[in-house]
């Protein structure tokens, strides 16, 4: 999902959040692809754009005693099929750098960050693959529900 993030994209995902507290907390997983070229600004907004919509649906969420899990899964460096010209902007130390930098930024935003850096799974995938942001819920029988808010392919 890039940013700005349409209009019609956060009416998707406040839909899929509801409007009323769930019996069981829910975990948030965000992630992107290189959309941002590893801008840390991009991503915040990208983020904080979220994170307004997220509690703006579910105001019990902005309480300081909220159990919110939430969790940023940073893009990993370019794959090897990635043209050159973009070694230097999206490769391992571009990305080392970005990926501290997100999780000092996210931590201040009280989301933790799991750094992918280049995961071997991934890493001969000409972007760098994509990851759509998405959440787990639980139903009443305790199954994991995949609600995915952003479907959008980069």
């Amino acid at each position: 999902m890039r940013f700005p993030i349409p209009d019609d994209e956060i009416t998707r995902f406040r839909q899929t959040l509801g409007t009323g507290k769930p019996a069981k907390p829910l975990a948030f997983v965000f992630g992107h692809g290189l959309w941002n070229d590893l801008d840390l600004q991009a991503h915040l907004n990208w983020l904080d754009t979220i994170l307004d919509a997220t509690t703006q649906q579910q105001p019990y969420l902005a309480e300081p005693d909220a159990l919110w899990p939430r969790l940023v899964v940073t893009p990993n460096a370019a794959g090897r099929n990635k043209p050159d010209e973009w070694l230097v902007s999206q490769g391992n130390k571009a990305l080392s750098i970005y990926e501290d930098s997100v999780r000092i930024e996210d931590g201040r935003r009280g989301v933790e960050h799991l750094g992918t850096f280049n995961m071997s799974v991934q890493a001969n995938m000409y972007d760098g693959g994509c990851v759509t942001s998405f959440f787990l819920s639980v139903d009443e029988t305790d199954q994991f529900i995949d609600s995915t808010a952003f479907s959008q392919t980069l």
